[in-house]
């Protein structure tokens, strides 16, 4: 491919390279008409029963472009043979314009977060090493000459992650831009942005520790510029044709694919911990279903469910108390029991931090009531002095 950050589909070293250089790639032509086809018609079906799930997994209409051999191959040239399903993913889906396009979440920012001292704070290495997880992104919509693409700061993947936030990264200084006829003078920033400008088939790939916002507004007159987004509001609030339109909804799919790791465990536990979260949405997560946990072994993929796990210990833990979560009959509480029992079986760890309960009282206990009452105990208390519990 001829842009710096742009790779064919099957040049798993130029992608390699690229990310890991840049912290991001643009992956040219990785799906067909149908396979796009294909997956509206599936987050279509899907929306009738929840719209904007943060659960594809769960969804049989969906779950298989996770696996689909065409990704898990960029995924493994990024981060090796071994991967893990972070529990992050993400559906968007609207027939016509709505808040996903008028109200992206466009700040900058980065998700990686968590270290051994503390769970809540930003991931940094000390020797610099590329954070091992990426999210994938697969937008129906050309946005090569329209707003809405993928805004990232190049190589906000390395280094001090304080540097990149809105505090650190302007100048003080200006920049001047070419727009049409004109120029335009906006705040200069110290490190480089870009819009992605992906069209149908592409698949965006950027690490977890790069800083990102959604909704880039492109300029009608020249494309290529990209400014930060308080500068892109501030132009807008003045002279909003400036900028070109948005193609149509902003119709996505997000997921995450890592390494079994230290920085990959803290991250998911830090994502998991809060009980202010949403209880009900994270129990009603469908991703430890059968099906799904069938195609993550035939295809190697180990599944953390965290979230779900924190959910059920808490909702147990509650439900004989004056508040409980949910109020539940006996035959729900034995269900949710065995539902976690299954869980607990099966889940792994892959740092000593933050452990969520003791495994060997678990194994040890005399029956699966005793074990899953054991875990309940121990992932309560954890929660009581956790940082990120409150």
């Amino acid at each position: 491919m001829s842009h710096q950050y742009h790779a064919a589909a099957h040049d798993f070293a130029a992608i390699r390279e690229i990310c890991e250089r840049h912290g991001f790639c643009l992956v040219k032509g990785v799906l067909n008409r149908d396979d796009l086809n294909g997956l509206l018609a599936g987050m279509r079906a899907a929306s009738r029963v929840r719209q904007n799930s943060s659960d594809l997994l769960g969804l049989p209409e969906l779950r298989q472009i996770y696996f689909d051999p065409r990704l898990l191959a960029i995924a493994r040239a990024l981060l090796g043979p071994q991967l893990v399903y972070d529990g992050e993913s993400n559906v968007n889906f609207e027939e016509t314009i709505g808040a996903n396009t008028l109200n992206p979440y466009s700040r900058l920012h980065c998700d990686a977060k968590g270290m051994p001292g503390d769970i809540t704070r930003m991931w940094r290495s000390p020797t610099d090493a590329t954070y091992r997880a990426y999210r994938f992104g697969i937008y129906f919509q050309d946005y090569r000459h329209a707003s809405g693409a993928l805004k990232v700061i190049v190589g906000s993947h390395r280094g001090d992650p304080a540097g990149y936030e809105e505090a650190q990264i302007f100048t003080g200084g200006m920049e001047s831009h070419a727009i049409g006829r004109h120029r335009i003078e906006c705040p200069a920033v110290r490190y480089p942005l870009y819009n992605l400008p992906s069209e149908p088939g592409d698949v965006v790939v950027w690490n977890l520790r790069t800083f990102h916002s959604a909704g880039a507004k492109l300029f009608a007159d020249n494309p290529s510029v990209a400014v930060h987004p308080k500068v892109e509001d501030d132009i807008s609030a003045e002279a909003p044709a400036l900028f070109a339109p948005p193609p149509g909804p902003r119709n996505a799919l997000f997921f995450d694919y890592a390494a079994p790791c230290e920085e990959i465990d803290l991250y998911i536990k830090w994502r998991a911990w809060p009980v202010s979260s949403d209880m009900s949405g994270r129990l009603a997560k469908r991703s430890d279903d059968p099906a799904t946990l069938r195609l993550a072994a035939d295809n190697g993929v180990i599944m953390r469910h965290d979230g779900l796990i924190v959910a059920l210990a808490v909702t147990l833990a509650s439900s004989n108390g004056p508040n409980p979560i949910q109020k539940l009959t006996a035959a729900e509480y034995d269900q949710m029991t065995q539902r976690l029992h299954g869980l607990l079986r099966t889940h792994a760890e892959f740092s000593p931090h933050f452990r969520m309960f003791d495994r060997e009282r678990f194994e040890k206990a005399a029956n699966r009531n005793a074990a899953v009452a054991s875990a309940v105990n121990g992932i309560v208390a954890a929660l009581s002095v956790n940082p990120s519990a409150a």
